[in-house]
């Protein structure tokens, strides 16, 4: 099962059985995917005309940053192991989003940035991060298939829920978890797979693909 926490924090849970080895949770973070700049709370929250003070966007590193300054604070990072990844390939990308979605998204990227949707900033270099945090997600759920822990916690941003194929959305670019359970079925031939998506807001961009799709609940 693959769990979009969109209180901005990424899980992916897949269940498997116990094949003799100790129970284990993968961890899954690294500083790189902090740095996502969607600019400041300005951007489409507060009317821009100079009547108010900028601050932090709503989706904004520190957030994160807590999670995992808790985590160590109170010793529970010791006891995960944590995993390597890679920013997720072309080929991964376009089992979800179309070429020109994503040739937008690194455009922007590549430039002063710009949005890539609906309310979904992209800043300079965001692209990139973006790719890392779906490879996460793909490489927690690589982990659990392979026996290598028993299951994976992925901390990261930004978040996808609302990205659909073509359209960014809801401050997510990629769609994280919906990009890992289409790896799940594409490359480990998975045919029954649950989405728990437990945000406030619904998860359009998982519907996107998925609602007609028997393989996915």
């Amino acid at each position: 099962m693959a769990i979009d926490f969109q209180t901005r924090v990424h899980w992916s849970f897949v269940n498997h059985l116990n094949r003799g080895v100790e129970m284990e949770t993968g961890f899954l973070w690294h500083e790189k995917l902090m740095w996502h700049d969607p600019g400041s709370a300005a951007a489409g929250f507060v009317p821009i005309d100079g009547s108010f003070q900028p601050g932090l966007h709503v989706e904004n590193p520190e957030t994160k940053r807590k999670l995992k300054n808790l985590l160590d604070a109170y010793d529970v990072t010791p006891q995960l192991r944590q995993l390597d990844f890679e920013p997720a390939t072309m080929e991964i990308l376009r089992r979800f989003h179309t070429v020109d979605y994503i040739e937008r998204v690194r455009q922007l990227s590549e430039s002063r940035g710009g949005d890539a949707g609906d309310t979904a900033p992209v800043g300079p270099g965001s692209e990139l991060i973006a790719r890392m945090a779906v490879g996460a997600t793909c490489a927690g759920v690589a982990s659990v298939l392979k026996g290598d822990v028993s299951n994976s916690y992925v901390l990261s941003r930004p978040p996808g829920h609302h990205a659909e194929k073509e359209k960014a959305m809801g401050f997510c670019i990629y769609n994280n978890v919906a990009v890992g359970a289409n790896y799940l079925i594409k490359k480990y031939k998975y045919n029954k797979i649950a989405i728990i998506d437990f945000d406030v807001h619904h998860g359009n961009g998982t519907q996107d693909i998925f609602y007609n799709n028997e393989k996915v609940l």
